[in-house]
C-alpha cells in the first residue's frame, strides 16, 4: 500500500526519522544562540539604551509576564516599590561581596593578590617614566559621535546629547579631562558610579526571586568614552590573547559561529561512525562574580602592562553603583567583584578572565578536531561547550574546568552532558 513507510526497518524511514530529529536539534541550538544573541547585544551596544530595556519589558508581557510586585531575598518579603527597590540593593550588594567560603585554595589565593599587589608598587614607581595613553580632539569628536542618541542618561544626568551639540568648547573640556585622568591613571569616583537596571531573564523562574534577573548598568557617559579610547589603544594586544574559539562578544564575528563549529563536528563524527560527547557549561552569575585581582593578574600576563594596567586597575578600584526601580534609586552600593553587564571594557574583561581554561584543555590536547583544526571548546561569552570524541578525554575535560571555576572563585553547572552518536546505526542520542 502507497504511503509514509512505518516500518523501523525500513532505510526510508530510519532516513526520514534522524533527519527531523537533527533538524530539531540544529533549531534548539540556533534559538539557543539567538537568545545569548539578546543579551549579547545590551553589551555590546554599551550606551544604556533605554529603547532596548523597553522592549524586553514589552517582550515579556507578551508572553504574560508583569513586572514583580514582591521580592523574596535570603527571609524577608519586600512587597512595596520602596521595599523591593531596598531589596534589590541588598541583593546585588552581597552578590558584589566576595565570599571567603569561595577561597578553596588559599596558597593560590594568596599568590594572585601578593602578585597584583606587587604590579601595582611597581607600576606605580615607573609611572612619571612609562609612556602615557594620549589622545587628540579629533579622537574624541570621532568617538563622542559613535555614541548612540536617545539613550538613558547616566548618573549625573548627561547623555550623548549633550556631548554631541556642545560643540568645540565640550570637545577641547573632555579631551583635556581625559588626558589629565590616562596622565594620572586615576578615575574620578563619579565617573565609576553605575545605575543598575534589573533585568528578568524569562526562563521559568519565579518573578519574585531575585536570582531569576541579571543585572545590567547605565555607565558614565564620560567614563564610556574614557573605556573606547582606551580600547583603541589596547584592543589589538587583547585580541591576541583570545582563544580562537571565543566566538563571544568579538567584533565581527557572531555568537552562531560557535553552533557552526558544533555542526561540523557532529558531522564529522557520523561521516566517520566515530562517537562524539559534548558537555553544555554555563558559569553561574558569571559577570558578577569575577574575581578583580585574578582578572588583573591575567591582564598582566597578557601583555597589559605599566601605566596600561594602572588604568584597567582603576575601573575595577571603588566601583558603587545604585539600583534603579519605578523610577528611583536604591541607596549607594560598593562593588568589590564582578564586570559591569553594560560596561565598555566588561566583555573584553570577562574573555580575559576565561581564557586560560580554554587554553589549558587545547595545550592538554583534549577534546575534538575537525582534521588537523582543534575544536575542542567552542565557546560563547560564559557559555562554553566541551567536545571529545571519548568519554575520558570529556571527563578530563570537566576536571580541568572544575579546577579552574574552584581557583578562581565561580561556579560552572552542567546543562546537558552526553551526546552520543550510535556507530552501527549513525543515529544520535542525548542522554542526562
Amino acid at each position: 500500500m502507497a504511503g509514509r513507510p512505518r516500518d523501523q526497518e525500513n532505510i526510508h524511514f530510519r532516513n526520514m526519522k534522524n533527519g527531523k530529529r537533527k533538524l530539531r536539534s540544529t533549531q534548539r541550538q540556533l534559538e539557543a544562540v539567538a537568545r545569548k544573541q539578546k543579551f549579547e547585544n545590551i553589551m555590546t551596544a554599551r550606551e544604556g539604551d533605554q529603547k532596548l530595556f523597553f522592549k524586553l519589558v514589552n517582550d515579556q508581557r507578551r508572553t504574560g509576564m508583569e513586572k514583580t510586585t514582591q521580592l523574596k531575598f535570603k527571609n524577608g518579603i519586600y512587597d512595596n516599590p520602596d521595599s523591593i527597590r531596598k531589596g534589590w540593593a541588598e541583593y546585588f550588594e552581597e552578590l558584589a561581596t566576595p565570599s571567603s567560603s569561595n577561597y578553596e585554595d588559599v596558597l593560590y589565593n594568596n599568590q594572585v593578590e601578593l602578585d597584583c599587589l606587587l604590579f601595582e608598587d611597581t607600576y606605580i614607581s615607573n609611572l612619571q617614566n612609562s609612556e602615557k595613553i594620549s589622545v587628540t580632539e579629533e579622537q574624541v569628536e570621532k568617538v563622542i559621535n559613535t555614541l548612540k542618541s536617545g539613550k538613558a542618561a547616566d548618573c549625573a544626568n548627561l547623555t550623548s546629547e549633550h556631548l554631541k551639540n556642545g560643540g568645540q568648547i565640550v570637545i577641547s573640556a573632555v579631551t583635556k579631562l581625559i588626558n589629565m585622568i590616562f596622565d594620572v591613571c586615576s578615575i574620578p569616583d563619579l565617573l565609576k558610579l553605575g545605575i543598575a537596571t534589573p533585568v528578568y531573564k524569562r526562563k521559568g523562574k519565579p518573578l519574585d526571586d531575585p536570582n531569576s534577573y541579571r543585572k545590567i548598568t547605565v555607565t558614565s557617559i564620560l567614563n564610556k568614552i574614557l573605556e573606547k579610547l582606551y580600547l583603541e589603544k589596547k584592543d589589538e594586544t587583547l585580541k591576541n590573547a583570545q582563544s580562537p574559539l571565543q566566538r563571544g562578544f568579538t567584533k565581527g564575528i557572531s555568537g552562531l559561529n560557535a553552533a557552526l563549529i558544533l555542526n561540523e563536528l557532529i558531522a564529522e563524527a557520523q561521516d566517520l561512525h566515530r562517537p562524539l560527547y559534548v558537555a553544555f557549561l554555563d558559569a553561574q552569575k558569571a559577570f558578577d562574580l569575577v574575581w578583580h585581582s585574578s582578572l588583573l593578574r591575567k591582564l598582566h600576563q597578557s601583555g597589559i602592562e605599566s601605566d596600561s594596567w594602572l588604568m584597567f586597575k582603576e575601573w575595577y578600584k571603588d566601583l558603587t553603583s545604585q539600583i534603579k526601580w519605578e523610577g528611583e534609586l536604591s541607596k549607594v552600593f560598593s562593588e568589590h567583584q564582578g564586570v559591569r553587564q553594560g560596561g565598555v571594557t566588561s566583555p573584553a574583561a570577562y574573555k580575559l578572565f576565561i581564557n586560560p581554561m580554554l587554553d589549558h584543555i587545547e595545550t592538554q590536547n583534549l577534546g575534538s578536531y575537525i582534521g588537523p583544526i582543534y575544536c575542542g571548546t567552542p565557546t560563547v561569552a560564559d557559555d562554553v561547550c566541551l567536545v571529545s570524541n571519548n568519554p575520558e578525554d570529556l571527563q578530563a575535560m570537566l576536571d580541568i574546568q572544575g579546577d579552574y571555576a574552584n581557583k578562581e572563585h565561580y561556579l560552572y553547572k552542567v546543562k546537558q552532558n552526553h551526546l552520543w552518536f550510535n556507530l552501527m546505526t549513525n543515529n544520535l542520542g542525548i542522554s542526562p
